[in-house]
């Protein structure tokens, strides 16, 4: 009997990817905005000290996305100084209005709500001198936003991200994915992540567009001991479960997540391991990409140099 109801779990999640709607993270986002900053300081202080690697400089154009509630925006509009800007993006408009609260005394920063390489693509090419994307990469096409990055950076810019990987939270998603199998019927959307594996995956992604890298390394704090309800406070107040709550049927969810907290404190309490992993990388004089392809194209008479 329980192999019939893994089958038809396993059946249920695979109809959703071929299927359902994506679920939207920014649902998720906006519920939290008010909460994060209070909730997500360990996230916050490995971006902290993330940003005390960038080779940012007084003058600079710097793009800050996801901006969140302004924290990274407001500490880099300071570092740029009044010869520089910043401009701040994120998909939640909670996200935004808090930032706008965090940033309002700084003439330097300009702040838009909307999804990151589509706000690139507005920008003129080799307009900027930073791009600094801080837990952001995982909502992305990650080839597009590459393309995008290194068509706005001038020559010498500088992109920086720092990234989930795709074994953090390994025993969270282990009791997710339980909870999973025991209410299929309760997941309406499917969740689309684009996780980087290691530091190393995500510098090979970006040396592949001509970003010399400088800096790479993974790394990864530890909540303390905490029971289901603890956990739960923290995946939905600090947006560690934005996309997944969404992918929940609204008459379902309540009892979803009580089933999940049930699951999680049946098992002897351990800590929850955060991993992520960062790089920064200097775009090169020639950051063309596909270049060889185009002059392959040419060459056969398919399109212009």
């Amino acid at each position: 009997m329980a192999f019939i109801t893994k089958a038809v779990a396993m059946a249920r999640l695979f109809s959703l990817q071929a299927v359902a709607e994506n679920a939207c993270p920014r649902v998720d986002y906006d519920r939290a905005a008010a909460t994060y900053a209070a909730h997500a300081q360990l996230l916050a202080q490995a971006g902290e000290e993330f940003l005390d690697q960038i080779p940012i400089k007084s003058g600079d154009r710097v793009v800050d996305a996801p901006a969140g509630p302004g924290t990274h925006t407001a500490r880099l509009a300071k570092l740029v100084g009044n010869g520089g800007s910043v401009i701040g993006i994120d998909i939640s408009q909670g996200m935004i209005a808090e930032a706008c609260c965090k940033c309002s005394s700084l003439a330097n920063v300009q702040l838009q709500c909307g999804e990151l390489t589509a706000a690139l693509r507005q920008q003129r090419s080799q307009s900027m001198d930073g791009i600094l994307c801080s837990f952001g990469l995982v909502y992305l096409n990650h080839r597009s936003f590459l393309h995008e990055t290194c068509r706005v950076l001038r020559s010498g810019g500088w992109l920086a991200v720092i990234e989930n990987t795709k074994d953090t939270l390994a025993d969270v998603n282990a009791v997710f994915l339980e909870t999973v199998m025991d209410m299929p019927f309760a997941v309406a959307k499917r969740v689309s992540l684009h996780m980087p594996g290691s530091s190393g995956h995500l510098a090979s992604q970006m040396a592949r567009y001509s970003f010399k890298i400088v800096a790479a390394y993974d790394g990864q704090f530890e909540l303390p001991c905490c029971d289901g309800n603890a956990l739960m406070e923290y995946l939905t107040k600090a947006g560690v479960a934005a996309g997944y709550l969404d992918a929940l049927a609204p008459a379902y969810r309540d009892q979803f997540l009580s089933r999940f907290v049930a699951k999680w404190d049946a098992v002897e309490a351990r800590p929850v391991r955060h991993k992520y992993c960062a790089a920064i990388g200097i775009k090169q004089a020639k950051c063309q990409p596909f270049a060889r392809l185009r002059r392959l194209l040419h060459g056969l008479g398919g399109i212009k140099p």
